[in-house]
C-alpha cells in the first residue's frame, strides 16, 4: 500500500490527506508558476484522480483556471492564500503543492520543466550562503 501524507495550508483551516503513487514530481519554472507562486518555481506533484481527500475547509477554497492557457490553474485557500491541490481540467489527475506535505520523502523530483524560462537568478540563488533557522536567531 502507498504511504498517505496529510498536508494543510498555513493558517491550518484547509486539511487533507493524499495518498499514492505519485505520477510525476515536477519543479516547473514557467513564467506562470512562478508569477503563481511568488518563487523561482512550483514545486507539484501529480498524482491519480481521487487520491485526494479534504478532510477539513473544502468550502474554503478557491479555484483559478488561466483562460487563455489550456492547462494552469491553481487553487487556493481564501483565508491565507496558500496553494492546495486542485483536480487537472481533464478531471485525470491531482495536482499538488509538494511544500505542505509533512515528512514527504517518498519520490525524488523527476524534472525541472521549462526550463529555458528559470529566472535568471535561480541558479545564482543555489550558490549563495547558506544559513540555518538557529544561525538567523542567533543575530
Amino acid at each position: 500500500m502507498d504511504k498517505q501524507f496529510e498536508g494543510s495550508c498555513l493558517c491550518g483551516k484547509v486539511r487533507y490527506v493524499v495518498k499514492g503513487p505519485f505520477l510525476r514530481f515536477f519543479f516547473c519554472h514557467c513564467s506562470r508558476c512562478r508569477r503563481a507562486t511568488g518563487s523561482a518555481h512550483a514545486a507539484n506533484l501529480f498524482t491519480r484522480a481521487g487520491n485526494v481527500t479534504f478532510t477539513a475547509g473544502e468550502d474554503s477554497i478557491r479555484r483559478y483556471d488561466l483562460p487563455e492557457a489550456q492547462h494552469f490553474s491553481r487553487a487556493f485557500c481564501t483565508i491565507c492564500g496558500s496553494a492546495v491541490p486542485y483536480l487537472s481540467r481533464d478531471g485525470r489527475v491531482h495536482v499538488v503543492p509538494a511544500g505542505p506535505l509533512g515528512d514527504f520523502d517518498a519520490r525524488k523530483v523527476d524534472a525541472n520543466v521549462f526550463w529555458d524560462s528559470r529566472a535568471v537568478w535561480y541558479e545564482d540563488g543555489l550558490n549563495a550562503p547558506r544559513k540555518t533557522e538557529s544561525e538567523l536567531k542567533a543575530k
